[in-house]
Order: C-alpha cells, then structure tokens, then sequence
C-alpha cells in the first residue's frame, strides 16, 4: 500500500450517508465482499472507529425497511439491520464508495431501532 496515493488516503465519512463498503474493514465474517452501509456515527479524528448499520436485499430478515433506490445503484428494497464499527484509518477511497444521502424518515427510524 503506497501511502502517496489517493486512494489510500482516509477521510471521514457523513453522519446519515449511504456508503458502499468492503466488509472486510468491520471483520464481522460477512459473507459478501461488499455491503451498502449508513453511518450512524464519525469520530472527530481519523485515530476514531466509524459506526454503521449494514444493509441486505434480504427483506425477510428483521430490521428498518428501505425502498430500493436504483438513482445511486440500489436496485432493490433492503433493510438495515447490523450495528457494525470500523476504525477510521481504513475508511479510504480503495475501501468506501460514497452512494449519497439517506432518506431523512429512514434514518430516523434507524436512530430509534439501532443508536
């Protein structure tokens, strides 16, 4: 890893947003390489972990319902539904796609069930 590069250089994410992630960074054993996520939290510094609830396609599993939203490349419905933390050193360009904003309701909703 070259530290020069761009793509290697963390930065910190907004509160609220869609995020496509490597799911290596939280080292849960997800199963899927990747993983739309929404972050509930983000550390002053990037020496802080990142928290973030996953999303899955998966609509008959518990959690907060979300329509799909093919404009940023969420082509089905989902649900969020785990509470996962990442350090914020890894939450670089090569790791995290920036996808947009959640939906204020959803978010909310989210905030009650999971923050």
């Amino acid at each position: 890893m070259n530290l020069g590069d761009p793509l290697d250089r963390s930065f910190l994410p907004d509160v609220g947003d869609l995020y496509w992630v490597k799911s290596i960074i939280f080292w849960s054993g997800d199963r899927k390489p990747t993983r739309p996520v929404v972050v509930l939290e983000s550390p002053p510094d990037r020496f802080g972990r990142i928290l973030m609830v996953t999303r899955t396609s998966d609509t008959s599993r518990k959690g907060v319902f979300h329509d799909a939203m093919p404009e940023i490349g969420l082509t089905k419905p989902g649900v969020f539904r785990n509470l996962v933390s990442a350090a914020a050193s890894v939450w670089t360009p090569r790791n995290v796609q920036h996808l947009g904003s959640l939906p204020a309701a959803t978010f909310d909703k989210i905030m009650d069930r999971l923050g």
